[in-house]
């Protein structure tokens, strides 16, 4: 198949000046600025083959490795590099190879639109394949000069997306054992900017709509409750309260039903919030949130007031109605009782 694949694109030359107007029956609906050539589509062809399943084949012992710092940079130093293999089967060297050639067929395009694509699959295939130490800094640094570079092309807005994505990765790895001066600690919140700046921007591009999606998830309110299950007759008790992305919890306290089945794997389901939510509360209030920025969870003590014996809901809200739609909401059930409860994990 390799070999075909190579035969394909025999003579570039002549691929390259075919347009691909007389070949539309095969070319996806849009993809004409990208894959502007007859060249383009082979070239894109066979670079989703080097990198298919398919090419899962055993590597010799002085395989080719990518671990150079100039295969990580814009596309008129990595063109200029040479690369060598002992083994001109390698997949990874083949199609090093073939991207330098594609990215130097349009490195002086008019439309820039059809050299970010083939560049952007690049950094795909080599953050990758590479094994060099600091690629996730090179990678964020290269995605930021075509960002620079091209700040109006809605395909270079592709690479706002991977340097959205970058921040969220950093975000979700920071731990708060981390120093608090870390990047890590406000990565998210910087996601979240840069993808709701992205969606404003493009606001009907792909990335634009992945944006969005990313934004609203970043930003998403969410609340649990943890309580334990029995509590004291006659005393105050307490509850934790993890938040995200709210300065507000609306809480209530319903009676349960008298031997209601509710185990660890217990998980409300929506038709169970819908009726839940419109049982008269026996108590309710307001729980203010300290107001942070790094869109991170949270957590808090809060005090509840003794109750009488008996079974209990308490419920979370970060909306006011406890809609159930687009909403955090959190349950727990618990006990009240006078009579003691020790719990043996051992037995």
């Amino acid at each position: 198949v390799t070999q075909l694949y190579c035969a394909s694109l025999k003579n570039p030359v002549l691929l390259q000046q075919t347009n691909i107007d007389n070949y539309q029956p095969i070319i996806i609906k849009g993809e004409k600025k990208l894959r502007p050539t007859l060249y383009d589509v082979l070239a894109h062809k066979f670079l989703d083959y080097l990198q298919s399943d398919e090419m899962d084949i055993s590597e010799p012992i002085d395989a080719f490795v990518l671990n150079d710092a100039a295969s990580l940079s814009m596309p008129k130093l990595f063109i200029r590099q040479h690369y060598s293999s002992n083994d001109s089967s390698n997949r990874v060297w083949r199609a090093i190879q073939l991207y330098q050639q594609l990215l130097s067929f349009h490195l002086n395009d008019a439309d820039p639109s059809a050299l970010i694509d083939a560049d952007l699959s690049r950094y795909a295939f080599v953050q990758r394949e590479s094994s060099h130490p600091y690629k996730k800094r090179l990678g964020k640094e290269w995605l930021e000069n075509i960002v620079a570079q091209y700040p109006d092309n809605e395909i270079a807005a592709m690479a706002s997306l991977q340097l959205v994505e970058y921040w969220k990765a950093l975000g979700e790895e920071w731990a708060p054992q981390q120093s608090q001066h870390s990047e890590g600690k406000m990565a998210l919140a910087i996601a979240a900017n840069m993808a709701k700046e992205i969606s404003g921007k493009f606001p009907k591009a792909i990335a634009g709509e992945r944006a969005a999606y990313l934004y609203k998830t970043l930003t998403k309110p969410q609340l649990k409750v943890e309580v334990e299950q029995v509590n004291v007759l006659k005393e105050p008790f307490r509850a934790k309260l993890s938040f995200t992305n709210t300065t507000k919890a609306y809480l209530r306290i319903l009676k349960a039903k008298n031997g209601e089945e509710v185990d660890e794997s217990f998980y409300p389901s929506e038709d169970w919030w819908s009726k839940i939510v419109k049982q008269t509360a026996i108590r309710q209030w307001t729980q203010d949130l300290p107001a942070y920025t790094d869109l991170r969870e949270h957590s808090a003590e809060i005090a509840i007031d003794e109750l009488p014996v008996g079974e209990y809901w308490l419920l979370a809200s970060a909306d006011e109605a406890f809609s159930t739609a687009q909403n955090a909401l959190t349950a727990v059930h618990l006990y009240v009782s006078n009579i003691s409860y020790v719990y043996n994990s051992s037995q």
